[in-house]
């Protein structure tokens, strides 16, 4: 089970969606909040987002994290959409999405350990 918190936030002058979700987290529980997370999106009209999963546990396998990467359009995300990872749990599964985000020409999507590295590719935009 996970709880979870969505919220807006500016840093240099940018507005992003800040995600934070703790507990155990399955296919589920991340699709309901990814879900949440785009319609709150949308409706603040602000296409970036910091999802901050560093206090979730993974409680799904490679595949699962190799299938959210691969249906981030049926999530919602577009290619305007821009999304940074933050985690520290579970570290073969996500950097494991990150390649499969690379092989895919999926550059829109990135995974970090480090906030402030997370933080400043954000809202680069580049």
């Amino acid at each position: 089970m996970i709880t979870y918190q969505i919220k807006t936030e500016i840093s240099d002058g940018v507005e992003f969606v800040h995600t934070e979700i703790e507990g155990i987290m399955n296919v589920e529980s991340r699709n309901k909040a990814a879900l949440e997370t785009i319609k709150f999106m949308r409706e603040k009209k602000i296409n970036r987002v910091l999802w901050d999963i560093r206090n979730a546990k993974l409680d799904y396998t490679l595949i699962g994290s190799h299938m959210i990467v691969t249906n981030l359009d049926k999530l919602g995300v577009t290619e305007k959409d821009r999304i940074a990872v933050l985690y520290e749990l579970d570290k073969e599964q996500h950097e494991h999405s990150k390649n499969v985000a690379l092989n895919r020409g999926i550059f829109n999507l990135s995974y970090f350990t480090d906030f402030n590295e997370a933080l400043k590719w954000l809202i680069s935009g580049k």
